[in-house]
Formats: C-alpha cells, sequence, structure tokens
C-alpha cells in the first residue's frame, strides 16, 4: 500500500492545529483583556486557523499519483535531530536570550534540512529573527534577553 507523504503529513498538521486551536481557549485572560480586540489569544488563533486553512489546502490540492511504500522514512533522522534543536532552544533560551538562540537555532535547522550556504543562512536568519523582535518589542511583548546580557546592565 503506497501513502502519499504531503496527505499523510497534511492529516497530523491538520489534527495538531485543531487540538492546538481547542486548547487556545485555556489561556487565561485578566478580566480587562476580555472585551479587547488584540489579547493573549489573538495570535494563537491566527496561527491555528492559518494551519488549518494551509493543512486543508493541502489536502485538497495534492495528487494521489505520488507516493512511497514506507512515507517519510529517509526523514525520519532529520525529524529527530529537529526535535533535539527544539528542546535545546528551550533549554538555553534564558541563558543566551531569545535574539541569539533563535538566530543559533534557525542556522542549525537550515542545515539540518540541507541547506550549506552559510552567508544566506546568516542573514536570512539574523534578519528574521531581528524583524520578529523587533515586532515584538513594539507591541511592547517580553522576550527573554539572556543571563549574560542581563549581567551587563
Amino acid at each position: 500500500m503506497k501513502y502519499n507523504d504531503n496527505k499523510l503529513g497534511a492529516s497530523i498538521l491538520l489534527a495538531l492545529f485543531i487540538a492546538y486551536v481547542y486548547f487556545i481557549g485555556d489561556i487565561h485572560l485578566d478580566f480587562w483583556a476580555e472585551e479587547e480586540t488584540f489579547h493573549a489569544r489573538t495570535f494563537p488563533y491566527l496561527i491555528g486557523f492559518a494551519g488549518i486553512t494551509l493543512s486543508v489546502l493541502t489536502l485538497i490540492l495534492t495528487s494521489d499519483s505520488t507516493g512511497t511504500a514506507l512515507p517519510g522514512l529517509q526523514r525520519l533522522p532529520s525529524a529527530l535531530m529537529l526535535v533535539v534543536m527544539v528542546s535545546g532552544y528551550g533549554l538555553v533560551l534564558d541563558v543566551l536570550g531569545f535574539i541569539i538562540t533563535s538566530i543559533l537555532f534557525l542556522m542549525g535547522s537550515f542545515t539540518i534540512l540541507g541547506e550549506r550556504q552559510w552567508l544566506r543562512m546568516s542573514i536570512t536568519a539574523t534578519a528574521l529573527v531581528v524583524c520578529f523582535w523587533l515586532l515584538m518589542s513594539s507591541l511592547d511583548i517580553y522576550l527573554a534577553s539572556g543571563i549574560w546580557w542581563d549581567a551587563t546592565e
């Protein structure tokens, strides 16, 4: 029996995003933020519904003609390394801070996924992280600055 990797992945992501949206309701809102347009649940809902939409589109638009007997088996080592990277990201975030940790995480992830152009990886990771940091700072959303950065202040 052959499986289409895209449809299998999209189905798994669809299930995860549905569960994600379901649990967004557990995010605590302060009583003064409940009537606001923008609050702690806004971005999670946007991300969740975008993920559901993309998963459904992938399921609908992917053809059934391609497939492999064992889906994703050749990508299992890369997936496991990415899981280790995400775990490591969470462990060192408070020490190194958001900017350094995120840049290192993205560059490591790019390398695991096969990118070998260091200049392209460095520029992309740095630009993405700095732009996200500027956006979050402009919204007064706290991102960990790191123990080393805090020690210099």
